[in-house]
């Protein structure tokens, strides 16, 4: 029976080491004492510590967060140890090389007989998805800026025509003052007559075809000007 569980536990913990990031125990004591009791290999890519040294001595990770997470993180922690709720939070740690990353983290609370705080969690580096995400933002940020800036007519529409946005020059021009108001306007309404149900006949027909057009439009507004 023995024999057994040994067994089952080395195949638990070599199931849990292939696991992407790292599952872990981290404990606090009212003196302030810290120290992560239990953790798989890979926390050693997270806190550049090995989970051996980790369970004596929790400073080890904490001198690796930057300033800002620290901070955050004690705040979550202090919450998170009053309630008993479970919390996810993002940290960014530095490496020797002085090279930062960033983890996702999880972790549910549990107290202890001696007053400790011990969190059951799992942390996860997400640095390459977090980097990505901040290029894409820059990125958007970068043509909007030029979406905006540009003196011609620029918007974008879902399939049945309805205007989704527009840059400045576009809805000004159809006597809007901000975007808000022209989303959800179709040909119909932003222009008059033969013009807007021809127009928006066209751009149907293209739709449902899968075709692109290359052409000038000539805009007329409600009051006739071009």
């Amino acid at each position: 029976m023995g024999e057994t569980k040994s067994l089952r536990k080395r195949q638990l913990i070599k199931l849990m080491d292939r696991l992407p990031g790292t599952v872990f125990q981290y404990r606090e004591w009212p003196d302030g004492g810290r120290a992560f009791p239990y953790s798989t290999a890979a926390i050693e890519k997270i806190f550049f510590a090995s989970p051996k040294a980790l369970a004596s001595d929790g400073n080890l990770a904490w001198s690796r967060l930057t300033g800002k997470s620290a901070a955050e993180l004690r705040s979550i922690l202090n919450r998170s140890a009053l309630q008993l709720d479970a919390f996810e939070c993002v940290i960014q740690t530095t490496s020797p090389q002085h090279r930062h990353q960033w983890v996702r983290v999880h972790a549910m609370p549990e107290r202890q007989s001696d007053g400790s705080t011990l969190w059951h969690g799992h942390m996860q580096d997400i640095t390459a998805q977090y980097e990505a995400d901040v290029t894409a933002k820059q990125n958007a940020a970068f043509l909007n800026m030029i979406f905006e800036n540009l003196p011609d007519h620029f918007y974008y529409k879902d399939i049945n025509g309805r205007m989704l946005g527009a840059n400045e020059t576009c809805y000004r021009h159809h006597g809007f003052s901000s975007e808000s108001e022209i989303i959800g306007k179709t040909d119909l309404e932003l222009y008059p007559g033969e013009e807007g149900e021809s127009g928006f006949a066209a751009e149907q027909s293209m739709m449902e075809a899968g075709t692109t057009s290359r052409d000038r439009e000539k805009i007329v507004r409600k009051d006739g000007r071009s």
